[in-house]
């Protein structure tokens, strides 16, 4: 069986201090700089951030203007998942992607 998981940072609200918040993250979160690197692009890993919501829990309390989204991608036995977290001012929401099936409209000519 294998497993990987990649994480990327967006920050909303933010104007040009996206470095030093990366860097304050990677200071007040050690688990961060084991996934992401000093532009929040994922650095691939093997092991899951477990700790995430309560990292981005108290990470943004600290930084209330902006809004935190990770995008969290993982495989495992080929099977992909992905679910965005979001965390702004202490709140927090993970979200999985809506799939909506539809099915084209049918007409005879499609029989062959």
């Amino acid at each position: 069986m294998s497993e990987s998981y990649n994480y990327d940072l967006k920050i909303e609200g933010l104007v040009a201090d996206r470095e030093y918040l990366i860097y304050r993250l990677f200071k007040t979160v050690s688990e961060a700089r084991a996934h992401l690197d000093e532009n929040g692009k994922s650095v691939g890993g093997d092991y899951d951030w477990r700790s995430l919501e309560d990292d981005m829990r108290t990470f943004s309390k600290l930084h209330p203007d902006f809004l935190f989204i990770i995008d969290e991608r993982t495989v495992y036995d080929g099977e992909v998942t992905e679910v965005r977290h979001y965390s702004k001012n202490g709140r927090y929401v993970a979200l999985e992607p809506v799939v909506v099936v539809t099915w084209p409209d049918f007409s005879e000519a499609l029989l062959y």
